[in-house]
C-alpha cells in the first residue's frame, strides 16, 4: 500500500484539484463517495479568512489489493488519529487499469481541510514517515503484501516508541528475510513530466512492455537486448558506473536495473555473463508469511541485535561519501569567489596585479612567505580544480584503504553472519543469538586528514594589504 499527500495552497483554489479528481479519460470509473464541491469552496474561503498558506490536504490511499468492507473506514480513522484531522471534505474512488491492461486497480482520494475547527492547522511534521507507518499497519491488519523500503527502519522505531512491539518485530523479521530494498522504476516527477509532454502516461506502459519482453525471453540478458533492439529500444551505459539505461524511440529513458528488479552489481555481472538467466525476483512477503516462517526474536533480543548492526554500520561506513569524493563537489565553495573575479572592474584588476607583483618582489628580496593573490578568474579556476582533484584523489585513497583494513573486513563478515542468522529463523540459530557474544574488539575508523594541500587554494577577492603587517 502506498499513502502520499499533497498540500494545496490557498491561492491555487480548489478548481484544478477538482478537475483532476473527476477526470474520466484516465480512469475506468470515478465514484464520489462523500462531499460536494461546495465543501471545498468553503474550506478555501476559510483558509483565505485565516490568512493560511495552505487550504486543502490531498491524500491518496493506493492499496495493492482490493479493500474489503470496513477497511477504508479503518484507514480514514488511522489518518485522522495520526494527524489530528477533522473529517474529510471530499472522497473519490478511482478504478484504473494498470499498465499492461490486465488488472483493474482501485485507489482513493481524500480531501481534508488544512484549517481545523479548533483554530489550529493540520499537522504535517514528518508526514512521509507517518504515512508509511499507517500503510505498514494496514498491510499487517488487512493481510496484504508488505512494502519494505528505505523508510521501514524509521517506521520500526516509531512503532516501538508507541508500544507496538509485535508489529515492529514482524517488520524487522521481514527485513531480514528479504533485504532487497524495492526501487521505483521512475519518480512521480518523471511520470508527470513525460505525461505532460506526450499527453498520456508513457513510463508505466514502457515499464510494462520491458518487463513482458524480459520474461518472454526467460530473463536472459543477451536475448532480451537483441529483442529490445528489434522493437526500437536501445540499451546503453549511463554516466554513472554500473548504471545502464534503456531508451525508446521518443527519447524516454529508464534505469534498466530498476525496471528489471536487479541490483546494479547484479546487472553488471549479467552484462559480462549475458547468456545466463537472471534469478526471479523473490515473492513479496505478507505478515502471516513472516509469522509462519519460524520463531520471531523477542523485542529485547531484536533491539540488541539491531544496536549491534548499527554499531557495525558505523564501523563499515567510510569517512567520505561518494559525492564528497568528486572533484566538482569539492570545488563548489569557491564558485562565489571566482564569480567575483569575473566581475572585477579594471581598477580592481590593476590593484590585484600590483598586489601580486609586490608580494612576489618581497618574497624574492627578503624571503618573506607572502601568499600571492590570483589575478584572474581563469587562474583561480585552475588552482581550485587542481586542489579539488588532489583532495578527491586523497579521499578516494582513504576510502579504499578504509575498506581494505582488517577491522572493516571483520565488521563486514560479522554483519553478514548476523543477517544470515536473523533470516534463517531456525530455533537453534535463534537460541545461538540469545547466548552469543559480539566481537567488541572492533572499533570505528579513525578520521583522516581531508586536505592534501592548502585548504584555501585561492586568496579571497576582498582587497588585501600588499605588505607585511607592522
Amino acid at each position: 500500500m502506498i499513502i502520499k499527500a499533497t498540500r494545496i495552497r490557498t491561492g491555487s483554489g480548489h478548481g484544478k484539484l477538482l478537475r483532476h479528481l473527476l477526470r474520466t479519460d484516465e480512469n475506468e470509473q470515478v465514484s464520489i463517495l462523500h462531499g460536494t464541491e461546495h465543501d471545498l469552496i468553503e474550506a478555501v474561503k476559510d483558509a483565505h479568512a485565516r490568512h493560511n498558506t495552505h487550504a486543502l490536504r490531498h491524500v491518496i490511499f493506493s492499496p495493492d489489493e482490493p479493500l474489503e468492507e470496513g477497511q477504508l473506514a479503518w484507514l480514514q480513522k488511522m489518518f485522522r488519529e495520526e494527524f489530528k484531522a477533522d473529517g474529510p471534505l471530499f472522497v473519490v474512488r478511482h478504478d484504473k487499469i494498470r499498465a499492461g491492461g490486465k488488472v483493474v486497480a482501485e485507489h482513493y482520494h481524500f480531501i481534508y481541510a488544512e484549517a481545523l475547527g479548533n483554530g489550529l492547522v493540520l499537522d504535517s511534521r514528518f508526514s512521509k514517515r507517518r504515512h508509511e507507518k499507517i500503510a505498514r499497519l494496514a498491510e499487517m491488519k488487512f493481510g496484504h503484501t508488505l512494502t519494505l523500503g528505505k523508510g521501514t527502519q524509521a517506521v520500526i522505531h516509531a512503532l516501538e516508541a508507541n508500544g507496538q512491539a509485535r508489529q515492529a518485530a514482524i517488520l524487522r523479521a521481514a527485513i531480514y528475510a528479504d533485504d532487497r530494498t524495492p526501487e521505483a522504476a521512475f519518480t512521480h516527477a518523471q511520470h508527470q513530466a513525460t505525461k505532460r509532454r506526450s499527453g498520456q502516461p508513457v513510463l508505466p506502459a514502457m515499464r510494462a512492455d520491458i518487463l513482458n519482453l524480459w520474461n518472454a525471453h526467460h530473463r536472459i540478458l543477451w536475448d532480451f537486448i537483441s529483442a529490445a533492439n528489434d522493437v526500437g529500444l536501445r540499451v546503453f551505459g549511463g554516466d554513472k558506473e554500473d548504471v545502464y539505461l534503456i531508451e525508446d524511440t521518443a527519447g524516454n529513458r529508464l534505469a534498466l536495473h530498476r525496471v528489471l528488479g536487479l541490483k546494479k552489481r547484479e546487472l553488471a555481472y549479467f552484462m559480462e555473463h549475458a547468456d545466463q538467466p537472471a534469478p526471479k525476483t523473490s515473492k513479496r512477503l505478507r505478515a502471516q508469511d513472516v509469522r509462519q516462517g519460524g520463531p520471531i526474536l523477542s523485542p529485547d533480543l531484536l533491539r540488541t541485535v539491531q544496536d549491534r548492526l548499527e554499531d557495525l554500520a558505523a564501523i563499515i561506513r567510510p569517512q567520505w561519501t561518494r559525492a564528497e569524493c568528486r572533484t566538482e563537489i569539492i570545488s563548489r565553495p569557491w564558485r562565489a569567489e571566482i564569480r567575483q573575479l569575473e566581475r572585477m572592474s579594471p581598477e580592481e584588476e590593476l590593484s590585484r596585479h600590483l598586489e601580486a607583483l609586490i608580494a612576489r618582489m618581497l618574497n624574492a628580496l627578503f624571503g618573506w612567505n607572502l601568499t600571492v593573490p590570483v589575478t584572474s578568474a581563469q587562474e583561480a579556476r585552475e588552482l581550485v580544480h587542481n586542489y579539488a582533484r588532489q583532495c578527491a584523489e586523497k579521499r578516494q585513497s582513504d576510502v579504499q584503504q578504509h575498506f581494505r583494513s582488517s577491522f572493516v573486513r571483520a565488521a563486514l563478515e560479522e554483519r553478514r553472519k548476523l543477517r544470515e542468522a536473523l533470516s534463517s529463523r531456525e530455533a537453534d540459530v535463534v537460541s545461538g543469538l540469545e547466548t552469543g557474544h559480539f566481537d567488541t574488539s572492533l572499533s570505528p575508523h579513525q578520521d583522516t586528514d581531508p586536505s592534501p594541500a592548502d585548504p584555501n587554494p585561492i586568496v579571497s577577492t576582498r582587497r588585501t594589504r600588499s605588505g607585511p603587517e607592522r
